[in-house]
């Protein structure tokens, strides 16, 4: 589940590295770390869209599958779109789940976005990807053909509601924005240009923004 990348204010803004007393969560490490995962769940999905190009395949595809202990879930609305895209956006969420709270809502909401997402395919989305890894713990990839994430998938009223109940599922969470240079299906490197920090364990929800290109 993804927190809107507009979401409020930056609040507090970050040297590209070193960390936050009392916020392990938004250390610089964490968003190199989360990059690593990025870039597996990338070259995981150019193995399944290679196979689309070669077949030259066609309309949507959504698949949940096991593979190597990791869940897998990919919804891509238009096969071959994801294939030509060229400088492709990537966004990724990484969150702090609480382990006492019911997450079947999040779940259905989750659900409800890729139900939805063959209507952002024309502003530029092409796939959204939801890997749980053998920690138990999510990363999420998503992937645009725009040099920006489209002001349709911002304000997308599903998205308003997960950022509604963010608060009550995670302690806190690292929403990132970064680029893959070129063809995506061919080895460019996916690269994080940004990150966004929200700590919602306080009073109030506390934001940070750390630009590392």
């Amino acid at each position: 589940m993804s927190v809107r990348p507009d979401a409020g204010s930056n609040g507090a803004t970050l040297p590209p590295t070193g960390s936050v007393a009392g916020r392990p969560f938004a250390a610089a490490v964490r968003t190199r770390s989360d990059a690593g995962v990025m870039r597996e769940m990338l070259s995981r999905e150019r193995v399944v869209a290679r196979v689309w190009a070669e077949e030259r395949a066609t309309g949507g595809w959504t698949g949940k599958y096991r593979s190597d202990r990791r869940h897998h879930w990919l919804a891509v609305p238009d096969r071959r779109a994801l294939v030509a895209a060229e400088q492709a956006t990537a966004v990724g969420f990484f969150g702090q789940r609480r382990e006492d709270v019911d997450h079947t809502e999040l779940f259905a909401l989750e659900q409800e976005i890729v139900d939805g997402l063959a209507a952002y395919a024309a502003a530029g989305l092409l796939s959204y990807y939801n890997m749980r890894r053998p920690n138990g713990r999510y990363g999420n990839l998503i992937l645009f053909r725009t040099r920006d994430v489209p002001q349709a998938w911002r304000t997308n009223p599903v998205h308003e509601r997960a950022v509604t109940i963010a608060p009550r599922h995670y302690h806190s969470a690292r929403l990132h924005k970064g680029s893959v240079p070129g063809n995506w299906l061919e080895d460019g490197e996916l690269t994080i240009e940004q990150t966004r920090y929200f700590d919602f364990d306080g009073d109030d929800i506390w934001r940070a923004f750390r630009r590392l290109v």
